[in-house]
């Protein structure tokens, strides 16, 4: 039974040889390969060899691609600090008005979201039919989060929750 299979019959509680495994390899994938994580996280064909390589050693019933939490806050506008030792991270935020407006519209597609469809593109061309291939999103209240800061986010809730339920419905459309 290949591990898609495996996934999908766990998925309707039908029987399986086995338990689906399908950890998240990413950021060990990127080590094991010994690949900088700021290249990793820029080149869809780094980040998927290092994922391929992965799978070839540990053979999981599915491969996601890297978590890399600043992604979403990159595309809605926050600056992003690159280091070859480990994942990006929001190195300046967005000012909380831009969350609020609506220039919301059509950002999610840029800046490096791009590069986790084509190693999903990638991955999927390679593994077939064999393992399930996924990419993370953040959610709507986590990539806020992210792009504002924690504690912005947090005051927003607590004094114009209206507004900020707005926002997040618009990251989540």
């Amino acid at each position: 039974m290949t591990g898609l299979r495996r996934i999908r019959r766990a998925a309707r509680f039908d029987p399986t040889d086995s338990v689906p495994v399908a950890p998240l390899l990413g950021a060990h994938a990127v080590r094991l390969a010994r690949i900088p994580f700021d290249l990793a996280c820029q080149q869809p064909d780094l980040q998927a060899d290092a994922l391929l390589h992965a799978v070839e050693a540990y053979h999981p019933d599915a491969i996601f691609t890297l978590m890399d939490l600043s992604a979403e806050p990159e595309a809605l506008g926050a600056e992003i600090g690159f280091r070859p030792e480990s994942l990006p991270v929001v190195s300046r935020h967005v000012p909380v008005e831009r969350l609020l407006s609506e220039q919301l519209d059509e950002v999610v597609l840029t800046a490096r979201v791009p590069v986790f469809t084509a190693v999903v593109s990638r991955l999927r061309g390679a593994l077939g039919e064999e393992v399930m291939v996924g990419a993370l999103v953040s959610g709507p209240l986590t990539a806020a989060a992210n792009a504002v800061g924690i504690e912005v986010l947090a005051r927003m809730l607590r004094r114009r929750p209206a507004l900020v339920s707005a926002a997040l419905e618009r990251l989540a459309s």
